[in-house]
């Protein structure tokens, strides 16, 4: 029997979706995608892969 310590979390799968025109795409809906990361990574502890 394993002890919560020593087993492993299956990582968790996060997809941001946002509905909308971007159409140009500007530097403020990079900003939002960016903001939406970054509190995901302080709130949740999420590992990001950007590749």
């Amino acid at each position: 029997m394993q002890s919560d310590k020593k087993r492993k979390m299956a990582p968790t799968r996060v997809i941001l979706f946002s509905c909308g025109s971007y159409n140009p795409p500007t530097n403020m809906h990079l900003r939002m995608f960016g903001t939406y990361i970054s509190f995901l990574i302080i709130n949740i502890s999420l590992f990001v892969n950007t590749s």
